[in-house]
């Protein structure tokens, strides 16, 4: 159950039952988040925006643009997005569970936090669950696309006044995935044609060594196994641009997985053997 309120102030200048102290304050943070819509709480005087709409002089004109649009509109793309969360379930529930943690994974890998500061962790999860949502929500057509409001990191970082974490280092990227790949030499299975299709197998299983078109032997890796080997996000992308990942192109390219419809029609993660001097 989500619960949002509007008001002048934030949640700890308003809260009833709030004494005032330092320890309870932190408490009600952790659990109650504030969006400051108006700057400059996140150090940028248009706050949430990060330029305002047509027609908008300012971010309080923005805003009450916005509410004559929610209000045109009312839960129309909460319906759409229901229908499909709903469907993909009834489809496959642990893809649908392995792309919400690899959305969360993907936010907290992005900022910058303390991960000894329970509140910090606490408001870092509540932000990740949300991302989460925000990019299930774009894939199903019911928030615009990245090319009409652009990327959905920066935008968070900028709604909760995060900073991105530092770029890790990727050195040991390929190393990770070369230990991967080591450790599991005989467990992964060579499916033949019209064979070995199960999901069930699929998912449990450390990968499928299949041959492509051009002759390149690649090993396929649902996402629940990839998500073991530890990679954050960045050095996924990392990998993709030194081609040991192989991405997918077309109407919906994308350069760290691709969609394998022999196995289930999710994306997987499809890595290139011949970037790895090992036999199979």
């Amino acid at each position: 159950m989500v619960f949002v309120s509007t008001d002048n102030d934030g949640i700890l200048a308003t809260l009833e039952g709030s004494d005032g102290t330092v320890e309870s304050n932190r408490s009600v943070e952790g659990r109650v988040l504030s969006i400051y819509v108006r700057g400059p709480k996140q150090g940028n005087p248009l706050g949430v925006w990060s330029k305002l709409p047509s027609g908008s002089a300012n971010s309080e004109s923005a805003v009450k643009q916005m509410s004559v649009v929610a209000k045109t509109y009312y839960g129309q793309p909460f319906r759409r997005f229901m229908k499909r969360l709903v469907q993909a379930r009834f489809d496959d529930e642990t893809a649908l569970i392995a792309k919400i943690r690899g959305y969360r994974q993907e936010y907290l890998d992005d900022i910058a936090h303390d991960g000894s500061d329970g509140v910090e962790n606490r408001k870092g999860d509540i932000e990740a669950i949300i991302y989460a949502a925000g990019r299930l929500a774009r894939g199903y057509g019911a928030l615009p696309g990245q090319k009409a409001i652009g990327p959905l990191l920066p935008a968070f970082r900028r709604i909760f006044g995060r900073a991105a974490k530092p770029a890790p280092k990727t050195d040991g990227a390929h190393e990770l995935l070369r230990k991967y790949i080591i450790d599991n030499q005989g467990r992964f299975i060579k499916p033949k044609s019209g064979k070995a299709r199960s999901k069930t197998r699929f998912h449990s299983s450390p990968g499928y060594i299949v041959k492509s078109r051009k002759g390149r032997m690649e090993l396929v890796i649902s996402k629940i196994q990839f998500d073991r080997i530890g990679l954050s996000h960045k050095q996924v992308r990392h990998l993709a641009s030194k081609g040991n990942l192989i991405g997918e192109k077309g109407e919906h390219p994308r350069s760290d997985t691709r969609r394998f419809e022999d196995i289930l029609s999710d994306r997987v993660f499809v890595v290139n053997l011949d970037k790895f001097d090992i036999k199979l």
